[in-house]
């Protein structure tokens, strides 16, 4: 084990729109050794709507939200 071996991988929001975040899974599975959280909650700091439903269930304060693609509501706001 060394450097060459070893990911040290700190961002949540990656290198470009939703492709960093993918780079701690994809070393792991070639291989490197990464520092870091698990891929999960990489995948999870991504998503700021299913943050924000799981913070909230864990009882911390969050604003209300709704989630819109294409200009339709898949969850209305409350």
């Amino acid at each position: 084990e060394g450097p060459k071996s070893t990911l040290v991988w700190t961002l949540t929001d990656g290198v470009a729109y939703f492709r960093g975040g993918a780079a701690p899974a994809l070393a792991r599975l070639n291989g490197l050794k990464v520092i870091g959280t698990d891929d999960a909650l990489f995948a999870l700091c991504q998503d700021k709507f299913r943050s924000g439903a799981v913070l909230g269930a864990l009882g911390l304060p969050v604003p209300q939200s709704g989630l819109a693609r294409d200009g339709h509501w898949l969850v209305e706001p409350p």
